[in-house]
């Protein structure tokens, strides 16, 4: 458990370097993993990527390899696309001297039982997924279950710690106990034993949530099909050639983004 807190710490500071949209006017976004590829496992795809910032505030990225999925359940390499057009319920946010710390995102409030157990949250209203529809407790839930019950998920670490989660995994179970849905915007994750970096997995893109609905109704081309790929996030892809996603431009702009204070960017991945 240990080695898992190491990797969603470090894998979710990546999480803040990537961000697309930035936090003031004055912040540049970044795209490159290129400085922590050693301790997330992020493929070349990443840390060869090239970035920069145009003057008319768009973001060029480009790329010396395909991405082969958007789906983070599926990869544990591709990340720079998800990290930018899906939300997760926290992020890490990277300090002026260099610290970090744990941010809310998706979550607006949050509390921890005093046996380490049971962790109740309150989601933020009013956030949309970029096809409109609203992102509630049971998309949260849907999200670590698929987690778990997908047959070629490769993050089910990152679910692990969650009550029933073995039960889902050895397909005895279909509903993940553990997690309890209370209404739209609060629901309850209760783990097996105490687990201290559990909030800072939440951060990591492995956690990335989902649309229960855009995944149902894509199917195998969630992930694949730029146009039936979409999350919450500041950025939505709007083109690509699905089957090399990083050789045709795509372009992704901030939409209805709920954390304040972020600007319009949008960002081309130029032709090879």
């Amino acid at each position: 458990m240990k080695k898992f807190a190491c990797v969603a710490l470090s894998t979710a500071l990546l999480a803040s370097m990537l961000a697309a949209c930035g936090s003031s006017a004055s912040t540049t976004p970044a795209a490159s993993s290129a400085d922590t590829s050693s301790d997330t496992g992020a493929s070349s795809t990443e840390a060869a990527a090239s970035t920069r910032a145009a003057a008319d505030g768009s973001l060029h990225v480009a790329m010396n390899t395909d991405i082969q999925t958007m789906d983070v359940h599926k990869t544990n390499n591709d990340y720079m696309v998800p990290l930018n057009i899906f939300d997760r319920l926290f992020e890490i946010k990277t300090n002026a001297d260099g610290s970090t710390e744990l941010e809310k995102s998706l979550v607006e409030d949050y509390t921890v039982s005093d046996d380490g157990l049971t962790y109740d949250f309150t989601l933020r209203s009013g956030v949309t997924f970029s096809d409109g529809t609203p992102l509630t407790a049971n998309d949260v839930k849907y999200t670590f279950t698929r987690m778990l019950a997908l047959p070629d998920s490769v993050q089910t670490d990152y679910a692990s710690a969650i009550a029933g989660a073995e039960a889902v995994m050895d397909g005895t179970a279909t509903d993940l106990e553990g997690i309890q849905v209370i209404d739209d915007t609060h629901f309850t994750v209760t783990l097996s034993d105490p687990f201290a970096g559990f909030l800072y997995e939440l951060a990591t893109a492995s956690c990335s949530i989902m649309s229960e609905k855009n995944v149902e109704e894509a199917g195998d081309q969630f992930g694949m099909d730029c146009s039936k790929t979409i999350g919450s996030g500041p950025y939505v892809v709007t083109s690509c050639q699905p089957q090399l996603l990083g050789r045709k431009a795509q372009r992704a702009a901030c939409g209805n983004f709920h954390r304040a204070g972020f600007f319009h960017h949008e960002h081309d991945v130029p032709e090879r």
